[in-house]
């Protein structure tokens, strides 16, 4: 060989070798990702035959919740156990199968940084609506992929459909509910007021009020239902992460209140979100009016009805009272569930009655 060969190939092999130092290998850089004590991620887009197709920015996200190796709803199983349970789908039974050749070439062209070794690098989850997961993650980073393992006989693509995740966004601060009393000015004007531990809101007639739960009190098998999925969902499309150590919020079951920080709180709804601060500036439009608070800690001191959610004034001493329990964070809000009741106040005193003792 020519002597001013030699340190031409010496640079071309340190090239080769540094491209592929580039691409980690899935054990143990996914795993590290997957076991962390939660990532909320949510789809970005997805690759189809090479192609990719960004997330709708007016489309709330799929979220998915790791923790501790598994996705929240879901049971971890093995890449035998899934292989199995595919076969002996009748609907999937004829599927074809990727390679782990081209399950790379799928996620090389997803500049995915990341490749297989084997299947068994791949995390597969299943569920009482997937029993037999055709889907296998594996996360790098700030992102995870789902991708698939198999796909219809028929189909001759070579590379394998792809869906992009994220667990980018922005956190709020951990903060004390104590620290939070006082009242909050919006960007479009509105009032809010923090007593205890609780959100006001006036209206024409009277309030509403939400409690204010720090979802790090909150233990995983009842903060993970879909309805908090779908907060999330909300949430992400608007540009945050609800990281449960961190996160203290409020919701009616549509609007997230989310608190940034000691001052700042965000609003965010499915047509927008709108910024508050906490101050002592300007004109006071969040105090509750006296009667209406008398007639929510009367409500609150009756321990055998649900809580007080809001009280209208509806004249002559009355006043209606929307029970329900504060539970819309994790549950889903339905106007079935509310127990209607009528305060009337006398001589500063309150009496509480059904409201429609004629209903069931």
């Amino acid at each position: 060989m020519k002597k001013w060969l030699f340190p031409l190939l010496v640079i071309a092999l340190l090239s080769v070798a540094g491209c592929h130092a580039q691409l980690s290998t899935a054990q143990p850089t996914s795993d590290k990702v997957l076991n962390q004590s939660e990532n909320i991620w949510h789809d970005t887009g997805s690759w189809l035959a090479g192609k990719y197709s960004p997330q709708a920015k007016n489309v709330a996200p799929t979220i998915v919740v790791t923790r501790h190796g598994s996705a929240v709803g879901t049971t971890k199983i093995t890449y035998t156990e899934a292989k199995t349970a595919i076969l002996q789908n009748e609907s999937q039974a004829h599927r074809q199968w990727f390679s782990v050749k081209q399950l790379n070439a799928s996620l090389a062209k997803a500049n995915a940084g990341i490749r297989l070794k084997a299947f068994s690098d791949l995390a597969l989850f299943r569920s009482t609506i997937t029993p037999a997961p055709t889907v296998g993650y594996v996360a790098h980073g700030h992102r995870l992929y789902a991708i698939s393992i198999c796909t219809q006989a028929e189909d001759k693509t070579k590379l394998a459909a792809i869906t992009v995740y994220a667990n980018t966004g922005k956190t709020p601060t951990r903060v004390a509910t104590t620290a939070l009393a006082g009242r909050w000015v919006g960007a479009d004007g509105t009032q809010l007021r923090v007593i205890g531990n609780k959100l006001y809101h006036n209206d024409t007639l009277g309030a509403a009020r939400y409690l204010l739960q720090p979802l790090r009190q909150i233990s995983a098998d009842t903060l993970y239902t879909a309805t908090y999925r779908q907060h999330l969902a909300l949430a992400a499309q608007h540009g945050y992460r609800l990281a449960k150590a961190t996160t203290t919020m409020a919701t009616d079951g549509s609007a997230l209140y989310v608190f940034i920080s000691k001052t700042r709180m965000v609003a965010i709804t499915a047509t927008g979100q709108v910024t508050y601060t906490k101050t002592d500036r300007g004109k006071d439009t969040s105090q509750v009016k006296a009667d209406i608070m008398q007639v929510f800690q009367a409500a609150d001191a009756s321990k055998d009805r649900l809580p007080a959610i809001s009280v209208a004034n509806i004249g002559s001493a009355n006043y209606e009272v929307a029970c329900h329990a504060f539970s819309m964070l994790t549950d889903p809000y339905t106007s079935k569930d509310i127990d209607w009741q009528k305060a009337t106040v006398v001589n500063g005193h309150v009496t509480l009655a059904d409201m429609y003792p004629e209903l069931p």
